[in-house]
């Protein structure tokens, strides 16, 4: 599948997003300790939820577009990532299909999870089948006051992504941030906060129902047919 704009901003948030948030347990561990815990502990719960502020940055711009909202996450497959502002486009997986809405302008674009093969890291922590050391070189660097920076660099499969970092702090740390710089030279951080487990959120979380008028977009259709687009929901 050719990458979207979409689905290149989905990757980046989605790859980083499903360990943003998760614990580690030693400030001095090393390298090999620090992925294991991690790895552990997000197999270890059913999901969560955290606010989030987002920094883009784009080539030359002097001042990165700061966005706030909050994610929530039910594992092994579903997500809802909403934005505050109504101009920005909300993400929601349902389990079989990623949709992109645009709830001002009554428009969402979607497509289904199996069709997404050029980002395999995009899912695999909310799949529940991540496996951290096999997709990245770690390397972890102790950056002061109890704080570490887990430099993270894709081993292959992941074009829309160059750099990537994860900061985490505490005796308990948790991480504070993730640092991405994509593809065309755009940087990315993300700060969470309020981060809180969920043992299990109401099944209306992870739905999306388009309206009778909302114009809805098959992604494959608009990359196999010139100017196709499905006005029907699936």
């Amino acid at each position: 599948m050719s990458r979207r704009p979409e689905q290149t901003r989905l990757s980046i948030l989605v790859s980083v997003l499903l360990v943003a948030a998760l614990g580690l347990a030693a400030p001095r561990a090393d390298a090999a300790d620090i992925v294991g815990r991690l790895e552990a502990y997000y197999k270890s719960i059913k999901g969560y939820t955290a606010s989030f502020a987002e920094e883009v940055t784009l080539p030359g711009a002097s001042a990165p577009m700061v966005q706030k909202g909050r994610v929530r996450i039910q594992i092994p497959s579903r997500l809802r990532w909403d934005y505050d502002d109504p101009e920005k486009s909300d993400i929601v997986i349902d389990g079989e299909k990623v949709w992109v809405i645009q709830s001002k302008r009554d428009e969402a674009l979607y497509w289904k999870m199996e069709e997404d093969r050029s980002s395999p890291v995009a899912y695999q922590f909310l799949l529940g089948v991540g496996d951290i050391e096999k997709s990245f070189d770690v390397k972890p660097q102790e950056i002061g006051g109890g704080a570490w920076r887990l430099g993270l660099a894709p081993k292959g499969g992941l074009s829309s992504v160059q750099q990537l970092a994860l900061e985490v702090e505490g005796t308990s740390p948790r991480i504070r941030a993730v640092e991405m710089k994509g593809a065309m030279g755009e940087s990315v951080r993300l700060v969470f906060r309020d981060f809180e487990e969920v043992e299990r959120f109401p099944p209306e979380t992870f739905q999306y129902r388009p309206g009778p008028k909302t114009r809805v977009r098959d992604a494959m259709e608009l990359l196999t047919l010139p100017g196709g687009a499905s006005e029907t929901p699936p």
